[in-house]
């Protein structure tokens, strides 16, 4: 059985009222209800009837896991969070994640107290996030072939 389908089980066991597609889980599914359905789910990739890639005879990894993806299921699946479209928290705060630059400037501010040296580093942050920004918008841009635009979209493209 996929993790999905294990936890909108789980979740109609432990609320049997619970209205799929309606009802939003991440509010009506809250402190021991939640941990119900996460007993339920880990129970199930003990015992080998829930997919889990990982070794699931580690019960400790197990138990720390499932957690966390009962709540990612309640947030995402549309059965569980009144038929939404799942969104993103914070949209556009992953640009330079994989920069080495920008993590050793993130690594150093966390290493200095200084208020000027901390002003300095917060400078040289907020410069490179603003060329990745500009890195990643001319990238989408050069990717549109214009050439097979309407011809009147085509010149208010160029105009603006």
């Amino acid at each position: 059985m996929k993790q999905v389908d294990a936890v909108i089980a789980a979740v109609m066991q432990v609320k049997p009222d619970f209205k799929q597609y309606s009802d939003k889980g991440l509010e009506v599914i809250v402190d021991d209800l939640r941990q119900e359905v996460s007993t339920i789910v880990t129970a199930g990739i003990i015992d080998g009837t829930v997919s889990y890639s990982k070794d699931k005879n580690d019960y400790k990894a197990v138990a720390d896991y499932v957690p966390g993806m009962v709540s990612n299921w309640l947030r995402r699946s549309k059965v569980l969070n009144g038929n939404m479209a799942p969104s993103v928290k914070n949209p556009g705060s992953r640009i330079g994640a994989n920069d080495a630059k920008l993590k050793t400037l993130r690594e150093l501010r966390k290493t200095q107290i200084e208020p000027e040296i901390l002003s300095e580093i917060d400078k040289y942050i907020k410069a490179r996030l603003k060329e990745l920004k500009q890195q990643k918008t001319t990238k989408q841009k050069s990717n549109i072939n214009f050439d097979v635009l309407p011809a009147d979209l085509r010149e208010k493209l160029k105009n603006g």
